[in-house]
């Protein structure tokens, strides 16, 4: 059996299992080992402040794709600490501690991981200054889309669009390459971080 395959094996185990998380390394950020149970942290705190789904029993056959999420937000993260944008105000970092207590604080599961304050804060002020440089950055890398784009790639899905004509659809349409535009601009970027921090993901 693979490496990868064990570390889902256990992860799939250790939230039904009694007493503390088995934690396992899944990947790492330059000199950051990222944790299992660090992953499944930063879930259950995704689910109280941003609605993210957690369940239950937790689904190792998603836990790729969420440990992905975590190393990509460790990347923007250092990125935006290299320049120096604005920290976190505590009241807002409060706020959101707050808000996992409330949600989780009496739950079994999220009891198993024994997250101390501290590291609870580290992980919120993450997340959150790494949400507002992905933001920043979207908003940085608009590009506005002229009639004329909109109308070719109108002329080029005539079939998709029937007789509906062109002036019923020009902003729709320019709203979908705009948002086509800016995910392709953000995944290169993304791509480039993960370079530049040398990213690695165990179970790859």
């Amino acid at each position: 059996m693979s490496r990868s395959l064990i570390v889902l094996a256990l992860i799939a185990l250790s939230l039904t299992a009694h007493g503390s998380v088995v934690s396992q390394t899944v990947g790492e950020v330059r000199d950051h080992v990222l944790t299992s149970r660090e992953v499944l942290i930063n879930l259950y705190i995704e689910s109280a402040l941003f609605g993210a789904k957690v369940p239950p029993p937790f689904d190792a056959s998603k836990y790729h794709s969420r440990v992905s999420g975590v190393l990509l937000e460790w990347v923007v993260y250092k990125e935006a600490l290299s320049f120096n944008t604005d920290k976190i105000k505590p009241g807002v970092i409060q706020s959101s501690l707050n808000k996992v207590k409330f949600k989780w604080g009496r739950n079994s599961q999220w009891q198993k991981l024994q997250a101390e304050q501290d590291e609870l804060t580290e992980i919120i002020e993450r997340k959150l200054r790494a949400k507002e440089f992905i933001k920043f950055k979207a908003n940085s890398s608009v590009v506005p889309v002229s009639d004329e784009e909109a109308k070719e790639y109108y002329d080029n899905n005539q079939r998709r669009f029937g007789d509906v004509p062109f002036q019923e659809l020009s902003e729709n349409i320019k709203a979908f390459l705009k948002k086509q535009q800016l995910d392709s601009r953000l995944k290169s970027w993304f791509e480039v971080l993960q370079s530049k921090y040398q990213v690695r993901n165990h179970l790859i």
